[in-house]
């Protein structure tokens, strides 16, 4: 199975209670956008990103999962779909995408409850750190925020592992260096996004 040579077992149990539980998150996101957010609706250019940001990124997570250590890429990966959403729309919808995004490579890996809780916290903070940005210091102190609660996340959650210390320092530093590149990321794809979709960011 490892090496993809024998077919999974088809559980159809298993997968009617992943797109039940998928339906539920998706529902409970397009409620919470609809009650907050309502003024969206009369948007459809910012109503369809909003809708395909969350699926473009769960999607490239799945093609990540593939691997190894790819279930510790929905941190950061969470991080820039919120962010992206932020900056281009507003933190409302930013805080809806993180826990979209994050509860949803969450169901998908198969992640522990402290890899999804770090998730989820790196992609609100990111809304946080974000939502103010109006210059580029602003955004130089947003990365330094984030490289420092990613370093701070990869420490926590691999101490709850219980792996090696010289393992939690080298993941600490990756996890900084992800948080960083996570704001640098956001701040290209905004770029790239905002002329199609008519926003000035």
């Amino acid at each position: 199975q490892d090496l993809d040579l024998v077919a999974p077992r088809f559980e159809p149990v298993q997968i009617l209670a992943r797109l039940a539980l998928c339906i539920l998150l998706v529902s409970f996101c397009a409620g919470y956008i609809g009650r907050v957010e309502y003024s969206l609706l009369d948007r459809p250019a910012s109503l369809w990103m909003a809708a395909i940001i969350p699926v473009l990124f769960v999607s490239l997570f799945r093609f990540l999962l593939r691997v190894p250590q790819g279930d510790l890429l929905m941190v950061p990966l969470a991080a820039v779909g919120a962010m992206l959403l932020t900056i281009l729309l507003n933190a409302r919808i930013g805080l809806a995408a993180a826990f979209l995004i994050s509860a949803l490579c969450g169901v998908m890996a198969r992640a522990d409850s402290g890899l999804f809780l770090a998730t989820l916290l790196m992609a609100l903070i990111g809304v946080l750190v974000v939502s103010e940005i109006n210059s580029r210091g602003a955004l130089l102190r947003a990365a330094g925020y984030l490289a420092i609660s990613g370093a701070v996340l990869g420490a926590v959650l691999n101490a709850l592992r219980e792996v090696s210390p010289d393992e939690i320092a080298m993941l600490a530093l990756l996890g900084g260096v992800a948080g960083a590149g996570a704001v640098g990321v956001t701040y290209w794809l905004a770029m790239l996004v905002e002329r199609p979709f008519g926003i000035t960011t």
